[in-house]
């Protein structure tokens, strides 16, 4: 079982004594990481442990609850707080609470309380963490490469270029390497990898990703007794988020299809290739070939072409700008090219097509003939 760090506020030593022998023998998953008789010790020991869990008397000499719950707030790693008062104290408890406690207890407290606490605690603990971790991202510099960044890395390219087989592959393979790892370093390490494979898929896959729900994996994780379990569990896991993986487009990759329709709609007449809008996207351009066909019917150079030829024929319709005008406003710079892809396009070259046009126009509209009255 994962450690969790606690600190003990109390101004007794004795009791400070008792409630260490029964946190570590409780088997809740807390270690106390240091003891505090007073209001500047328990400050101090906060800075020097960084505890997730603070449990403290509202009687310790020099404490205001209050004052304590509304520092901690302002840290950057917020540990929990739990008050224990008596009826006289309760109107400081009170006021703490205002700040965020995570609990009181009512003294006098008795063993079978106190761990219940203990390990509701250290699930929160745990789920805080962890959300705490999704919505505020490492800063850029700060972060020390490590496996599972490289791992995040590689999976991100893996997904973004299609490879599909190979995420489910690797995945597959690190669920089962986690059986030889000690039983506790396995659990952790399957909440680690299965966690951070459906941040991989969230961020690949938006709103279509597989549901996903941390404090049940959790409480699954800390079910399990072997290293085996967990390699099982983390497989399973995995197995469930990739099935239909590559087999059907994401919301994301219709949203990103249709961004590019849009954008060629307006910007048809500008420089614009496959790798550029791959790049925009954070795709590979093989990848983003691949999902454009396979969402319109057509390449993507097919329909630049089509949308420049379709705009093509309205300013030879309906204006009469020179050819190497008409080329210039839908995107090319040589006229003799324009003219070669116009002819490839609708059989006639511009001009002809021109001319043709004209001429039904005429056809379909004859000139008025007036006869003299006799």
């Amino acid at each position: 079982m994962l450690k969790r760090k606690l600190l003990i506020a109390h101004g007794q030593p004795f009791f400070r004594t008792w409630l260490r022998t029964l946190v570590e023998g409780s088997g809740t998953g807390w270690s106390v990481v240091g003891e505090a008789g007073s209001s500047e010790q328990a400050w101090e020991q906060i800075r020097q442990t960084r505890p997730h869990l603070i449990l403290c008397d509202l009687a310790t000499p020099g404490l205001d609850g209050a004052e304590l719950a509304r520092r901690l707030q302002e840290l950057r790693v917020k540990p929990l707080l739990v008050v224990m008062t008596e009826d006289k104290e309760l109107a400081e408890a009170e006021a703490a609470w205002k700040h965020g406690i995570f609990d009181m207890i009512a003294k006098p407290c008795s063993q079978e309380r106190i761990l219940r606490l203990l390990r509701r605690a250290y699930v929160h603990s745990l789920v805080k963490e962890r959300r705490q971790a999704a919505q505020e991202p490492e800063p850029a510099g700060i972060a020390e490469p490590g496996p599972a960044a490289e791992r995040q890395a590689r999976w991100r390219e893996y997904l973004q270029s299609g490879r599909f087989a190979l995420w489910k592959r690797e995945a597959a393979s690190l669920a089962e390497q986690l059986a030889f790892l000690p039983p506790a370093e396995a659990k952790l390490e399957a909440l680690r990898l299965v966690t951070g494979a459906h941040a991989s898929l969230k961020r690949q896959l938006g709103p279509s990703a597989p549901e996903f729900d941390y404090e049940a994996c959790l409480e699954q994780v800390l079910a399990l007794f072997t290293a085996q379990e967990a390699a099982e569990w983390a497989g399973g896991a995995l197995a469930r988020m990739a099935k239909g993986l590559g087999n059907r487009p994401s919301h994301a990759d219709r949203g990103i299809i249709r961004r590019t329709l849009a954008y060629l709609q307006k910007h048809y007449m500008e420089a614009c290739s496959a790798s550029d809008m791959a790049e925009r996207f954070h795709m590979s351009q093989a990848y983003f070939s691949k999902l454009f066909k396979r969402e319109t019917g057509e390449t993507f150079s097919g329909c630049l072409t089509r949308l420049r030829m379709e705009q093509a024929e309205r300013l030879l319709t309906g204006t009469d700008l020179l050819i190497s005008e008409v080329a210039a406003g839908v995107g090319y710079d040589d006229p003799n090219y324009f003219a070669s892809v116009f002819r490839d396009t609708h059989g006639v070259t511009p001009t002809e097509f021109r001319k043709q046009n004209k001429e039904l126009q005429e056809a379909a509209s004859p000139s008025r003939k007036y006869h003299s009255i006799p």
